[in-house]
């Protein structure tokens, strides 16, 4: 069974694209903290590249932003290649089935500034 759950901080903004026939996907890094820590006494870190298509894409585009954290339900995918030199390359990321924003630091802010977090109705899913 190919299933996985992680929880990490975005490395980057968002950036939607659209397939040629028009479907939204979305390419970002989830910074992973791992339980060990280095010889400074910092938490190891993985990096760990996913890829959302459709509604989930569109989701992490219009509520996550670069820092934000988010737990991500999804297959391992690997991808075997060789590039233009003859190397042959393996490409490994999850692509995501469900997403869920835990902490958003955009939201953070607007609460400390203003002692509440707007929510528009428009931004509601019902």
């Amino acid at each position: 069974m190919n299933v996985i759950t992680i929880t990490g901080n975005l490395c980057k903004d968002t950036d939607l694209r659209y397939s040629v026939s028009g479907k939204p996907i979305l390419d970002n890094t989830l910074a992973v903290r791992k339980d060990k820590k280095d010889e400074q006494g910092n938490y190891e870190t993985d990096f760990i590249k996913i890829v959302a298509f459709d509604h989930n894409a569109e989701f992490v585009n219009k509520y996550a932003k670069k820092g934000d954290r988010i737990i991500v339900n999804g297959k391992i995918r690997v991808d075997r290649y060789q590039d233009k030199e003859g190397n042959y390359k393996t490409d490994t990321y999850v692509v995501v089935d469900r997403v869920e924003l835990i902490s958003s630091k955009s939201k953070k802010e607007s609460f400390k500034e203003t002692g509440k977090v707007v929510i528009n109705d428009e931004d509601l899913p019902f």
